[in-house]
């Protein structure tokens, strides 16, 4: 998986990242992405996502300018996977069998009995 992050100039300029950046941008990015899940966004802090992954502070300012920036990264990690799942899914399978529309009974509130189209259960 390829991550992209906005906030730094590397990426801006089109260059590939080296592997140790590679490795620290999806620590940080696990590490968050787990302290989002449990705290939110008001109760993750960076310094915590710091000492998860055993990095300095700054260095995780290195690689995210801000909170902000971090937790769009994680989302946009997440919308990624979400996204190569469903189009996974969609290009395999079929699609699910339509019921026809005289098929499927009509129920009334009051009970599991059948009524005929169109008549009001609030008779």
């Amino acid at each position: 998986m390829t991550v992209e992050v906005p906030a730094h100039s590397a990426h801006a300029a089109g260059k590939p990242a080296g592997r140790i950046r590679q490795k620290n941008e999806e620590a940080i990015l696990a590490a968050a992405e787990e302290e989002f899940a449990r705290h939110g966004f008001k109760g993750t802090s960076m310094n915590t996502i710091a000492q998860t992954v055993g990095l300095p502070k700054a260095n995780l300012h290195y690689y995210f300018s801000n909170k902000l920036g971090l937790y769009l990264a994680v989302l946009g990690n997440i919308l990624e996977l979400w996204d190569s799942t469903f189009n996974t899914l969609t290009s395999t399978t079929t699609r699910p069998r339509r019921w026809p529309a005289t098929s499927a009974p009509s129920w009334s509130s009051r009970g599991a009995t059948p009524r005929p189209r169109g008549s009001s259960p609030w008779r």
